[in-house]
């Protein structure tokens, strides 16, 4: 296992360089953050990244290549996310999301499953089975850089533990 850092701009360059390269070729990725503030700020980073290159042709919404889904994200743009999406060929190659995304969905092209930040709640290791639902080969990579490592999880912070055992 290779160290992680905190900083998106360093470990998250190769997803900017494979949809700068591969456009809608690139594997379907749906990086799963713990909070919406976060799935904010990694959405906006890849955006002014890209600049256009986050598109597939034109600049419009039916053509982004990057998306964000949190709780915050209107029903309509849900639902726009989501039926594109799942598509077998959508546009979105990469889906910034909090646990929000997913529940009750199957979606079954997804070749990676991002964590960025160990999760705190068991829920979200639940998505980390959003991938390879078709029956072919898929990844989970987890960023689990120090700080997201040293809380305590909730059934630890539930049981009046300060550390995990």
């Amino acid at each position: 296992m290779d160290k992680s850092s905190e900083h998106h701009e360093e470990e998250l360059k190769w997803i900017l360089e494979g949809v700068k390269d591969k456009k809608d070729k690139f594997a379907k990725i749906i990086m799963y953050v713990n909070s919406i503030a976060l799935c904010e700020t990694l959405y906006i980073w890849i955006h002014s990244e890209l600049k256009s290159a986050a598109y597939n042709g034109e600049p419009i919404i039916q053509n982004r290549m990057v998306e964000m889904y949190n709780a915050h994200t209107d029903e309509e743009c849900k639902q726009r996310i989501m039926d594109q999406f799942i598509s077998i060929d959508s546009t979105i190659r990469v889906l910034v999301a909090t646990v929000a995304c997913g529940i009750g969905v199957n979606i079954l092209n997804i070749k990676l499953v991002v964590l960025w930040g160990l999760p705190s709640t068991l829920l979200l290791w639940q998505e980390t089975g959003r991938g390879v639902r078709d029956g072919f080969f898929g990844l989970m990579l987890c960023y689990a850089f120090k700080r997201s490592v040293s809380k305590p999880c909730d059934i630890c912070r539930s049981n009046r533990k300060f550390q995990c055992t």
